[in-house]
Formats: structure tokens, sequence, C-alpha cells
């Protein structure tokens, strides 16, 4: 599809035919025939229809084909077609539906409806049984809605800036955040900076490495709940809440700070606790009371009384710990060490004292109250389903084993597999938290247009009704199922229909917390017991305090026989992995150079001149402009790596570039000199460009190759070409007498120590800037916006980034981010390592050319989780090099041949793509201590996205396009793209770190505004042509002359047509002369391409092109990088289009696919 202006130059513009269009239009009334004059703008088009539509100014509507597809309504609808239109859900005033709900009464609202026999949960029931799915509830405070509707809740995720969390109010949050603990983890609303602070310290420590620190504190409570039970008589029965409450509450006591409140045995509760109750429960009060605050004397002396109970126990947990760490004492490694010690990793700041105070209360209140209501609902819906109990049964027998001695493990919980399945089944139809609500920042709509919301009003998620809905679970909706949580049938689910945890940034922090206590609990409760109510006649009720419990499930145990030996069945691989011995590097010198934008080249020339020094050699690394002005090595072999830009030598091999084409020929004279290079050879017109210059240039200036150049192509088996010219280069130097000296024999040498240590008392001290983080920057995110319509099969990011004083960039310039490693992979990495995330380790290089160039911080201590986050590559491919170091690693036989199997067959496993914790996973005796990981991986390196922006417009931001990248491995698993991922989580007010760089080719607009250009970039290539289109209309709008300007874009349908809006704009207003768009995936519509339009259009092409024009492509290197230079070539000639090339007329910015 194409639209364009009308002709801005008779002379060049396609003749197109004139005359009148028609179409037919469908109204509810009955047809109508609608015209335009062919030309005609999309606002007359669009003003004609409406017209004949008889709709009011400013009402919505857009038009669709008889099977429901939407068009744009311009032009170039053909002559003839019917469409339809269509309000979304307005009638032709662009009145939205009226909301459903009760009538409201004066004064109070509809608060009465709230009364109900079973409490919240009952009211809820009912008023979604009469009124929907989405309902208005009015109340004194204002309009509220209660949603169980999982497509409204997408809507709401997908929103976080629309539906924040805001907390205020006389009761529940907003009263323990005034009144008893502030800005903690979850009584901050969104916009409070140290709720984001405290989220990013306190996140790792909640992390799947970290749980196993805290695995055993859980287990010694589990014991004192089974003794516990043990004791009790035949008859003596136990209230369920009330002993799983008194257990949660000391197991995240002991976890998060290491104290015990002897909670479970104490026949009265613990003062703490009683406070604790005390507050909730006054709370919750709150909002009942109608007279001021003033008339409730007692009640406000007991709550200051407990309040100050609560704060002088956390004040005196600190002082022991602080206590403990000046006396450097030995310290647990816990949720207090990490609030105390730890620095936010953006702004470097640790938590205030009464941020911690309050921290450690929200912690003791949130982290027993769901998990005792989890586990309480999970025993009485057992007793109620014996089919699933007994299925219960055999798992944890089978896990487990019969002999109550053994004590489970980590590793056991994660093969309680039903066992998850049913706490999960239990919070479906159950969850302790019954709703969540969300305040509506702006006016919005909300049920695809449907229903319109106010800023200001509250959205509650009614999840027990959201979690039983029919329409998202099925017929069954409100029966006990667990194996609905099955992998194969979890994914079926609508994914917005279970939030038992809450949603989006400020679901639970510590989730993983409940369901590993829970779960190793409930199995190790099965193991020994099963129960049932005291009353056979028991009705579940729900009891409502700050979370949802069972009513008085007082239950009777039936104890299970204990089997004597019966032991389940596994085997611990053995720990520990021997290291290497170091081969000093004392020899025949050698010199490595490298030239490298990505980091890519200088990773394989740290690994030559590692393996170089294990054979005996002095390596010296350097970048190649390092060696401009320095005599060249002649006692030794000259090294060169580097890659090579748009056929431009990398930034730090520039000067060498230049030096080279203005060295006297005999220069070289004496180097023996090997070249490798790297690329792409997707690029084709550049592929292997500068590395080839700079082996005839060497040779050409008195230099000897020691071999022919290296050609390693990253769209092929790339290591494998590395590791076969590197072979080569080994023999090479043998041959030629350069090789390793008599009796140095090859070893793998580590290039880093690591010590762990304890600067716990001290805090952590600054991170030095390495090699990668020069001229990084820390900028913040303003915007973060999907660009694509809700039903696109992907997903495309408009992120908008403030430029601090003295960072400027130009039209075409590249944005370079430093992602951080997701969580799994860390957690995995730490694992393999057996290391925890806070744990302190000191690193110190122990070759020369580790320091300063790979990217890690020696000499500081720094947090194993920050290190492998920030510094290491874990996401990348897995190398032939990993795999050596693993087999070394492995313990158990059949392990060792798997990782045999894999390397003989390098280029299959290779092809697959598998993720390095993927295959680990398959190897479970490998254990790679830390600085065998260090040497091994790359580090993070920054990813490169064009700026999609013009600094004329908005000098001190810039934006990026970001389409968010998914692969697919062999095994048909899908996993999320490191950066784009990445980028795509950052949400408006956190921070990037970041480097602006100039690419150093020519892929800028001409010097001359008046030249024209001819941009094609279909998809996320759009992202630099923007920023010259935005650079042009910034030129226009301050008076100046401006040439025309042709945008061919290309999409796959109107669902991810990028910036529609804006570019139509820029169409109307002049700055775009055409804006032509090609749809490859829409329905009833021919496959078009960007070169077919061009094709299209090749006579304005070719006129332009003869009127000095710029072309500028952006897009993929594989496909359409030469499908559009095919297409020039057929419409300008193979000559012209190479003078273009030579000119610096014809100019790409493209990428490899994979």
């Amino acid at each position: 599809m194409s639209t364009s202006k009308p002709p801005f130059d008779a002379t060049i513009a396609d003749h197109a035919p004139q005359g009148l269009k028609t179409i037919e239009l469908a109204l509810p009334d009955g047809p109508v025939r609608v015209g335009w004059f062919s030309g005609a703008s999309r606002e007359a088009v669009v003003e004609a229809v409406r017209l004949a539509a008889h709709l009011e100014p400013g009402a919505a509507f857009h038009v669709e084909t008889s099977d429901g597809m939407v068009v744009a309504l311009d032009d170039s609808v053909p002559d003839g077609t019917r469409l339809t239109l269509v309000t979304a859900g307005r009638d032709a005033t662009g009145a939205h539906e009226a909301v459903p709900g009760p009538k409201p009464y004066p004064i109070v609202g509809n608060l009465p409806e709230l009364h109900h026999a079973d409490g919240l949960v009952g009211a809820m029931a009912d008023l979604h049984a009469r009124y929907g799915d989405f309902f208005a509830f009015n109340a004194p405070g204002g309009r509220a809605y209660f949603c169980a509707d999982a497509d409204i809740v997408s809507e709401m995720t997908a929103a976080p800036d629309v539906f924040a969390k805001v907390v205020e109010g006389r009761g529940g949050l907003g009263n323990l955040a005034e009144k008893s603990v502030g800005s903690a983890l979850f009584t901050a609303s969104d916009t409070e900076p140290l709720w984001h602070r405290a989220h990013r310290s306190l996140a790792p420590a909640f992390g799947s490495t970290a749980l196993k620190n805290y695995y055993g504190r859980i287990v010694e409570v589990a014991d004192d709940l089974l003794a516990h039970l043990d004791r009790l008589g035949p008859d003596e029965s136990f209230l369920a809440t009330d002993l799983m409450t008194r257990m949660t509450f000391e197991a995240i006591s002991y976890a998060a700070f290491n104290k015990r409140y002897d909670a479970i045995d104490s026949p009265a509760l613990p003062p703490f606790v009683e406070a604790m109750n005390l507050v909730l429960a006054d709370a919750m009060q709150e909002p009942k009371r109608l007279l001021p605050e003033i008339f409730y004397h007692d009640a406000r002396r007991q709550r200051a009384a407990a309040d100050k109970i609560m704060l002088d126990d956390v004040n005196a947990i600190i002082r022991e710990r602080r206590a403990l760490m000046d006396s450097g004492a030995p310290v647990p490694t816990d949720l207090l060490q990490v609030m105390l010690t730890t620095p936010d990793r953006v702004t470097g700041l640790k938590l205030p004292d009464d941020n911690i105070r309050g921290q450690l209360i929200v912690l003791l209140i949130a982290g027993h109250e769901t998990t005792s209501g989890m586990l309480s609902y999970a025993l009485y819906h057992l007793w109620k389903n014996p089919e699933a109990l007994e299925k219960l049964i055999a798992e944890v027998d089978q896990v487990l084993g019969r002999d109550f001695s053994y004590v489970p493990t980590y590793e056991d919980c994660g093969r309680l597999d039903y066992t998850q399945r049913v706490l999960k089944e239990a919070l479906r139809l159950c969850p302790p938290v019954p709703m969540f609500p969300r305040y509506v920042t702006r006016d919005t709509t909300v049920g695809n247009g449907r229903y319109e919301v106010k800023a200001g009003e509250r959205m509650f998620v009614s999840l027990t009704n959201l979690h039983t809905n029919p329409r998202f679970w099925g017929a069954d909706a409100h029966s006990f199922r667990p194996d609905r949580f099955l992998p194969g049938e979890e994914g079926k689910h609508h994914r917005d229909a279970y939030h038992p945890f809450g949603m989006g940034v400020r679901s639970c922090i510590g989730f993983q917390f409940a369901l590993l206590e829970a779960r190793m609990v409930l199995a190790r409760f099965i193991q020994r017991y099963t129960a049932r109510p005291r009353d056979p006649h028991y009705v579940l009720r729900h009891k409502q305090a700050l979370t949802v419990k069972p009513d008085h499930l007082e239950m009777l145990l039936e104890r299970r026989p204990e089997v004597k030996g019966r032991f389940p069945v596994r085997t611990e691989a053995p720990k520990g992995a021997p290291v290497a011995a170091a081969v000093s590097g004392s020899g025949r010198p050698m010199s490595v150079l490298y030239g490298s934008n990505m980091g890519g080249c200088r990773d394989i020339a740290l690994a030559l001149a590692r393996e170089a020094g294990s054979r005996g050699f002095a390596a010296r690394v350097a970048e190649l402009d390092e060696q401009v002005g320095q005599p060249w090595l002649t006692d030794g072999p000259v090294v060169i790596v580097t890659s090579t830009y748009n056929g431009a030598p990398p930034d730090n091999a520039v000067s060498f570039a230049r030096w080279l084409d203005t060295a006297p020929m005999d220069a070289c004279a004496g180097v023996r000199f090997a070249v490798l290079g790297c690329g792409n050879a997707q690029w084709r017109q550049t592929f292997q460009k500068f590395p080839r210059a700079i082996a005839e240039g060497l040779a050409a200036r008195g230099g000897t190759p020691l071999l022919e150049r290296g050609t390693a192509d990253a769209d092929s088996d790339f290591e494998s070409a590395v590791e076969s010219w590197s072979a080569g280069l080994w023999q090479a130097l043998d041959s030629a007498d350069l090789g390793r000296p008599q009796g140095v024999e090859a070893a793998e040498t580590p290039a880093i120590k690591v010590e762990v240590v304890n600067f716990a008392g001290a805090g952590a001290a600054p991170r030095r800037g390495t090699a990668l983080d020069q001229d990084a920057v820390r900028i913040e995110v303003r915007v973060n916006r999907e660009l694509q319509a809700p039903d696109a099969r992907g997903s495309t990011r408009h992120i908008e980034l403030s430029l601090p004083a003295g960072i400027a960039y130009s039209a075409g310039d590249h944005l370079g981010v430093f992602p951080s490693n997701p969580p799994s992979l860390v957690a995995a990495a730490l694992a393999h390592c057996g290391l925890a995330p806070d744990t302190t380790v000191l690193l110190t290089a122990l070759k020369p050319e580790a320091e300063g160039e790979s990217g890690l911080p020696f000499g500081v201590p720094v947090r194993v989780g920050e290190l492998l986050a920030e510094h290491v590559d874990l996401a990348g491919p897995v190398t032939r090099r990993d795999l050596r170091a693993w087999a070394r690693a492995a313990r158990c036989p059949p392990d060792q041949a798997r990782i045999a199997q894999w390397l003989a067959d390098f280029p299959t496993l290779a092809a697959s793509r598998p993720r390095m914790v993927d295959l680990l996973a398959q190897v479970p005796s490998v254990q790679l201590d830390l600085a065998t990981l260090l040497s091994l991986r790359p580090a993070l390196k920054p990813r490169y996205y064009s700026i999609s922006s013009s600094p004329l417009l908005a000098p001190d931001s810039c934006s990026l396009t970001v389409g968010a990248h998914r692969f697919r491995c062999s095994d048909g698993t899908e996993h999320d793209g490191l950066c784009s991922t990445y980028l795509a989580g950052r949400a408006k007010g956190t921070t990037l770190r970041v480097v602006v760089k100039d690419t150093g080719s020519a892929f800028h607009l001409p010097a001359d505004p008046l030249a024209p250009l001819i941009l094609v970039g279909p998809g996320t290539g759009i992202a630099p042509l923007r920023g010259f289109i935005q650079e042009r209309h910034a030129l226009k709008a301050k008076g100046a002359e401006v040439g025309p300007v042709l945008l061919f874009f290309g999409c796959r349908n109107e669902g991810d047509y990028l910036y529609r809006e804006e570019l139509e704009a820029y169409r109307d207003e002049g700055t775009l002369s055409l804006l032509a768009v090609a749809f490859s995936r829409r329905e009833d519509t021919p496959k078009t391409y960007v070169q077919d339009l061009l094709r299209a259009h090749s006579a304005t092409v070719k006129e332009l092109v003869a009127r000095g024009a710029s072309i500028l492509i952006c897009g993929n290197a594989r496909t359409m990088a030469p499908d559009v230079h095919a297409a020039l070539t057929d419409i300008l000639g193979a000559p012209a289009l190479a003078e273009l090339e030579a000119a610096h007329r014809y100019l790409q910015d493209v990428w490899a696919s994979s």
C-alpha cells in the first residue's frame, strides 16, 4: 500500500489517474455512498465519511472489510470498495457504554452491599454474579470498579503508569504506612523513589540461590512444627490457621534476620505477634469509624503501645546485628544483612535506618500472612478431595520416603511437582489476598474501549472471582483440580487470569520464598499425617483481616505409619573441581592487537593471549590505535584480530587505518604477522574489507604473513573458524621457529584470582570503572510504551531517555545499552559456583592482559550477584572452550560422555543456540568455581541501537525503537533476547547505563538540507530514518528550505505499522513528500515489500537520484538489503548504483538476522 500527498513536483510525480472515487459504506440504517476526487488528502476522505455517517465532530470510528479487517481510510482505498463503519463500542455521539453496577444509596453509596455472611469474599461473589465481570461501585471516597475480567487485567498490566499502586486513605495499607512502617515494600506508592531503591536492593535476596541459604532455617522451623504435632493426643485438635500462622511467622523471622520467637510452642503469642495482630486489626477497623480519631482514645492508646512494641523489637535486632559487624564476628547471610550493607546499584545509596525498621516489620507481616492462609486452605481442599490427597501422598512417599528421619534437601523440594500444583490450585480457589487496588492516573478506557474510567478512580481486581471465572478456567472453574497447572495445560490459560501474588512490578517480592516454604512444610506434613476437620460437616467460611483465611478450621490428625529404612533413592554429585595451575608467560614476546567496536574481537585477542601464555609467550594485548607511533615487534609474532563496520575500521583502529594509508613502504620490514578478520557475510559489500586492507597493507610495507588471512563469519560456524585459524597459527609459529620453547607444555591458565572477603562491617567499596565503562553514563527512562497493536504477534517498544548535560548526539548515531543478565541466569550460575548472591569477593588479575580489558571490577569488593548480573555475559553462545572446561570439571561418567558428544558434533549443538544454563542443567555433576567461570565467559558488552530521534527537536533527550527479540532453540523452547527484553522492562523513572556512539560511518544526513532523501526501512529499520525525518521537520519549522523526502516503510499488517499517526502527520504537513507502506502479511492483500514499492515508484526514485538524492537504507542484512539493492540496480543500473556507493550517497545501516 502507498499513500502520498498531492504531487510535490509535476515533473517527477507519478501520474495517477484523475476522477471521482466512490465507496459503499455500511451503516446501521443502511448503506450510503461516499465519494471524493482522486488525490484528496486523508483528512478530506475522513471528513467525507464523517458527514455521510452523520457523526459528531471528534467521534472516534474506523472502517472494516466484510471479514472484520481494519483498513486505513485514505485515498488509497480502491474505487468501489464496500466497507463497514465501526464506532468501537460507542454510539454516533461518541459515548461509551455505561458500566453496570448497583444503585447507590444517599451518603453511603454502595457500602451496604459489602455486608455479607461470608465477608468480603461472599459479597464480591454475589455482586459479580449480579452485575458481571466488571461493575462500578460508589463509596463516600469516590467511584471504583471491580474487575474479574482477565482481558481488562491485561490492559492494566500493559499500562502500569495508568493503573498505578497508590497507597493512601485511612485504612489498610494507608493506615500502616502512615502510623507504623512508612514507605516499605508493600505500603509504598509506585512513585516513591525509596520503594524502587528497596526493591532493587532486596530482590536478589529473594532469588532461588538466596533461598538455598534460608532453606536450612526453614527446615528447623518445620521440625518444630512436626514435633508440636507429634505431641498432640489422639483426640486433640489444632486450629489450622493459628498453628500455620505461628509456624510461618517463626520461619520468616528466622530466615530474614536470624531471630527465634518460639511462636509454635508458646502458650501465649510472643509480644511482637500480639502487637502486630492489634495493629492489623486497628488498621482494618479505621475506615469504619465515623468520628474523628480523637474520639477513640482507647484505640489510639492501644495502637501506639503496639507500634512501640514492634519498633523496640526491630531496633533491638538491628543493634545486635551492628554490634556483631563492628566486632568483626561472623554475621548471618540474610535479608537484614542485605538491607544494612547493600547499596542500590542505581543510586549507590543504602536504605536509611527508618526504612529498614519499616521493612523488617512489613516482612514479618507479609512474610507469614499469605503463606499460613495458603497452607490452611490446602489442608481443607485436600480433605474435600480425597483423590488429590492420594496423588499427593504417592508423590511425597516417592520423593521423601517413609523414614521420618530423612531430612528433605533443597533439591527434593524441586521434585515435589504435584505438591506445587496443589498449592497453586489452593491459591487459585482461595487467594489469601482476595483483591488488590490500582489507582487510575489519567482518563482512559478499558474493555477494548467499551468503558471509560476517569483519573482519580480506583480499579479493584477481584482475585477470587477472576480465579474462578468460567470464561477463563472452563466449566470446572470452581472445582479443585491441581492438574490444571500441569505444564502442558497451564500455558493454555489466559495469562492474566491468575495473579495470587499481585501483578507486574508490584507482585510479591517473596513469592518464591512462600512457595518453597509451603511446599516443604506441606510435603513433610503429608509424609506423617492427613488431617480432617473436627466437625465432619464443616462448611468453609472466610475470616477477613489484612488477608483472608479459613474461619475456625479446627482439625484432627490421622497419623501415617513410619517405615524405617525406606528412604528416597537419589544420587549426589561430588562437589568441587580442580583448579588448573598457572603457567607464566615469560618467554618470547608476542604482540596481540585488536580492533573492536562491540568487544568480540577483544575477547578473541584476550583468549589468544592466554593461550600464548600457556605456550611460553609473553603476550601484550593492545588496541590497534596504540600501535601508531610505536616500533613494531620484530623478534616475535604480531597477531591482529579485527572487525569492520560497514567497511570502515572499528573506532579503536581509525588512527591505525590512517597510518596504514600513509606509512612508508618499508615501515613493516621484519614484521611477521597474522591477521584474523571477523564479521558477518550478510554485509555482502563490506565483509572483511578492513581486515583485507590490513593484511595487504602490512605485506606491501615489508611484512611477512605467517599464514593466510583468517575469516570468521558470524553467519556461519564462527567459533569453529576462530579455532581452526588459531590452530593454524600455532602450527605456523612452530614451523617458523617462533613456537613453544623446549619443555613448555600447554596448560589451562586461570587469568583471575577470586577471594571471598567480608566487608560487611565497612559496607561495599565504590565500583571502579572498567574498560567497557569508559564514557558510560546513567540516564533516566522518560517513556516506555508499546508501538504495536494489542493483538499483534510481536512487541516493539518506543523508549524515550533523558540526556544529562554535556551528552550530545546526531541523527544517525547509535546508543550503546549495557544490559543486566536476568535473575534466572544469575541464579543458575551462582548455583553451579556454589555461592550466594551477597557473597563479597575480591578479584585479582593474574595476567596483565586481563586487567582493564576483561570488563571486570578488579581490586574492589563486589557482591557475586552484582558481578554476574552486570559484568559477565551469561546469555551468549556456549563455546568449545566452555565445554572443555566443563569436561574437566565433570565427575560423573555419563556427564563426561555427554559433553564429549557435544564437542564431537559442535556445529549441530551451536546451531540449536543453547544457553549455558540449559546445557549445564543436563550435566549436574559439573561444578565450576567462580574463577573458572569468569575466565571462560566474555564480558557483558553493550548492545547498540540506532537512535530514532533528532536533537533538533529535543536536545535533552533521545529515543530508541526496540523490537523485543525472541529466539527458538532446536528443542522448541523459546528464550527472550537479553537486551531487548531488559529494555522492554525498564519502567518510567528507572535508569540505564549507556554510551552515545558516533559509529564513524557515513550513515548520516547529507550536509545540504536541500538534498532529496530516499529512505528505506521496514520494521525497526524505521529507527534512524525517523531521526532523519524529525531533523528535516525541525529545519522546515524554523523556516529553512528542505529537499523532498520519500519514505518506503514495510510492516506485516496494520498491527505493526510503527509510528503510523506520526508518519502520516509528517506526510500531511509536507515533511514527507511520499509515504509508501508495504504490507507483507495483510489479509486479502498480496505480499508487498519495500523493494516492490521502489519499483512501483521507479520514475520518482530515478528522477530524485538525478537531482542529487541520497539513499539511506536500514534493516535486515540477509534479505532486505540485497533485495533493495537488486531493485535499485534494476531502476538505476549497476554502474549508476556503484557511483552512488562511491560518493556515499547509497548508505546502509543494516544488521545480521538469525
